[in-house]
């Protein structure tokens, strides 16, 4: 992990965003879910290749420092290429290492107070960010990036897929008469061993979080023939859209400002 200086992120007081996994702080014996600020995701699609970077600002509003813990989805045939927080005007960069090592150089970093964040994959589709020492009053942003090659179906068409929610999973076998290894609402079982470390909480059904989704996806056209260039069907299964031409690309916006970050984006 490496640090540099950046400046603060500001954020408008009035600007209300929208939700993508949790982030969860441990205060004594107690969970403290600390508020989104913000949630920017942006896709580049060419050809058949999505580039997506996902950005969420998170916020310690306690006067403590905390080590938090944050599990959101991504999909399944999906490569992360970078990993990011940013805290105050620091920046902390992910580094490839094997679990068990990077695991203990986190603590060991948490151990003699330095800030430090952990990425880990729990299944395809399901990774935990573990981060630590989260100075009070600060906000904290998350990035992630990653590269994505898209289906291709018979009728010539093909799916961008950008997860928004931890989908529920079925947990099969009996609880082990242990504490659980993470922060979810599931037991860690016999069968899944792991079981609350992909089961992060989720709001009841009807409940607005009030943060909001920013989002954008911009396709490139390909070739130089008319028929090459031409971007045809375009559609989107779950939410309103707006669209508009640029030079060489269709960039695809949401159209309401309100969507509930409770299905993905297809």
């Amino acid at each position: 992990m490496t640090a540099v200086q950046l400046p603060l992120l500001e954020l408008e007081s009035s600007i209300r965003l929208r939700q993508v996994g949790i982030l969860l702080a441990c205060k004594a014996t107690e969970q403290i879910s600390l508020p989104l600020a913000k949630v920017d995701i942006s896709a580049r699609v060419a050809d058949r290749i999505a580039e997506v970077t996902m950005k969420e600002t998170f916020k310690n509003n306690l006067k403590e420092h905390l080590e938090a813990v944050y599990t959101f989805p991504l999909p399944g045939g999906g490569a992360v290429t970078s990993f990011e927080m940013r805290v105050g005007s620091r920046i902390v960069r992910g580094q490839v290492q094997e679990r068990s090592a990077a695991r203990r150089n986190y603590q060991q970093a948490l151990e003699e107070g330095k800030r430090a964040a952990l990425l880990e994959q729990e299944r395809d589709d399901v990774f935990t960010v573990q981060v630590g020492n989260l100075p009070p009053g600060e906000e904290v942003t998350v990035l992630i990036s990653y590269c994505e090659r898209l289906p291709f179906f018979d009728d010539g068409t093909t799916e961008l897929r950008l997860p928004m929610v931890v989908a529920p999973r079925y947990i099969p076998g009996s609880a082990l008469e242990r504490s659980s290894v993470g922060e979810g609402i599931e037991a860690d079982t016999d069968l899944v061993p792991d079981a609350s470390r992909i089961s992060p909480p989720r709001l009841a059904e009807g409940f607005d979080a009030k943060v909001a989704l920013s989002l954008e996806v911009e396709l490139m056209k390909q070739g130089r023939s008319k028929q090459n260039e031409e971007i045809e069907d375009l559609s989107c299964s779950q939410h309103a859209l707006r669209t508009r031409l640029s030079s060489g690309s269709v960039k695809v916006t949401l159209a309401r400002t309100d969507e509930l970050m409770n299905r993905d984006f297809v």
